[in-house]
C-alpha cells in the first residue's frame, strides 16, 4: 500500500479500518489527506506516534498499550528499557563533558550526518558520546571531509544496511564482507588517517536498523559499549539485543550470528 511517507490512501480506505496509526510528521498528518480519511469515515480514529525519539518513547510505549489493551505486556518491557539505560547511566553519567568520547556519527546516506533534536544525536546522547555537529543547524545536515577533518572526532560510527540495496550482514547473512569495505572506505577517505578515530583504530560499523525506531535501545547499547568499552566492561549489548528480540517474539540466536558491528566489540 503504498510507502511509508506516500502510502496509497485509496488502498487504505478501502481496508475500512477503525484506527490508522502514523509517525507525527509524514503524509496523513497533511490537512487534505486528513480530510479524505475522515470522510471515508467520521468515527475513524488517527494516532500520530513517533516511536523513534527516545525522550518521548516509554510515554508513547504506555499509550499504545493502553490502546492496544497490552499493558501487562508492556510493563515487562519498559521496566526492561529503563533497565539497560539506567546500566549505561549509572557508568556514564560521572564522566564530565570535557571528558566524554567526541563522536561523528554517519548515517548511511555518504557524508550525512545527525544534529540536535535528531533521533539520532540522542541516541549518541543518551550512550554517553558528545557529538561533534550536534550545533548544526538541520537535523540532519550533509557536511564534507574538510569539515570532519575539522573537528578531528575520536570516534567515527558508520551506519551500514539500509535499503534494498543491503545483500549481507544484520540479520540477512553472516556476511561481512560489505560492512567491510563500507569501513575501509571511511578510513580511506582524504586526509582520513590524520584523524583521530582513524589514528587509533576506533572507527566502527554498525548495521542501522538496530539504531532506527522502536528498536533504538540496541543501537544505544552497542554505542555505549564503542564509548566505554573499559567503563561498560561487564555491560553486554549483545544480551541487550536478544532479549529485545525475545520480547517481539523473533527466534533469533545471536550466539551464532555476529554479522552486526564492525569491529567485533
Amino acid at each position: 500500500m503504498g510507502e511509508v511517507t506516500e502510502p496509497d490512501l485509496e488502498e487504505v480506505i478501502k481496508l475500512d479500518p477503525d484506527a490508522v496509526f502514523d509517525y507525527s510528521n509524514t503524509i496523513f498528518t497533511k490537512d487534505e489527506t486528513f480530510k479524505k480519511l475522515k470522510a471515508s469515515n467520521p468515527d475513524l480514529v488517527i494516532f500520530r506516534v513517533d516511536l523513534f525519539r527516545p525522550e518521548s518513547y516509554v510515554e508513547e510505549v504506555e499509550k499504545l498499550a493502553r490502546i492496544l489493551e497490552k499493558d501487562e505486556e508492556s510493563r515487562g518491557y519498559i521496566v526492561f528499557y529503563q533497565g539497560v539505560l539506567n546500566q549505561i547511566h549509572q557508568e556514564t553519567d560521572s564522566v564530565p563533558d570535557e571528558k566524554r568520547p567526541r563522536v561523528y556519527f554517519e548515517h548511511s546516506g555518504e557524508f550525512g550526518t545527525a544534529a540536535n533534536g535528531s533521533g539520532y544525536h540522542s541516541d549518541i546522547v543518551m550512550a554517553g558520546g558528545n557529538n561533534v555537529f550536534a550545533s548544526l543547524s538541520a537535523e540532519y545536515p550533509t557536511i564534507d571531509q574538510e569539515t570532519i577533518l575539522q573537528a578531528n572526532p575520536e570516534i567515527i560510527v558508520k551506519l551500514y544496511g539500509h535499503g534494498s540495496s543491503t545483500s549481507s550482514g544484520g540479520y540477512i547473512n553472516d556476511d561481512t564482507s560489505e560492512m567491510e569495505k563500507v569501513r575501509e572506505t571511511v578510513i580511506e577517505r582524504p586526509g582520513g588517517k590524520d584523524i583521530d578515530a582513524v589514528k587509533n583504530g576506533r572507527v566502527y560499523v554498525l548495521y542501522g536498523p538496530l539504531i532506527d525506531g522502536a528498536r533504538h535501545i540496541i543501537g544505544v547499547s552497542y554505542l555505549a559499549k564503542i564509548f566505554y568499552p573499559d567503563l561498560l566492561a561487564d555491560f553486554d549489548p549483545e544480551e541487550v539485543h536478544q532479549k529485545y528480540l525475545d520480547f517481539v517474539g523473533y527466534e533469533y540466536d545471536l550466539s551464532e550470528h555476529k554479522a552486526f558491528v564492525l569491529p567485533e566489540l
